[in-house]
């Protein structure tokens, strides 16, 4: 297909009030996909950071208590 072909085939199907909805749909979902997958990330992001902190958290723990019991000695 040469580029032409392609331009008039757009044209031919994106041209007409049926196929402006088609492509505001095409457009719709893209944004929507882009959405979601930017909340994916956010989530996943959220997830690692909250696991970070419980990590750290329980390393203070023991970091803490092995400080104590060395101030029991």
């Amino acid at each position: 297909m040469s580029e032409q072909n392609v331009k008039d085939l757009y044209l031919i199907v994106f041209g007409t009030p049926e196929g402006q909805k088609v492509l505001q749909d095409i457009h719709r979902y893209t944004r929507y996909k882009q959405s979601v997958f930017s909340l994916d990330n956010e989530r996943q992001n959220c997830f690692a950071q909250g696991q970070q902190d419980v990590s750290n958290f329980i390393e203070q723990i023991k970091s803490n208590a092995i400080k104590r019991s060395l101030k029991d000695v």
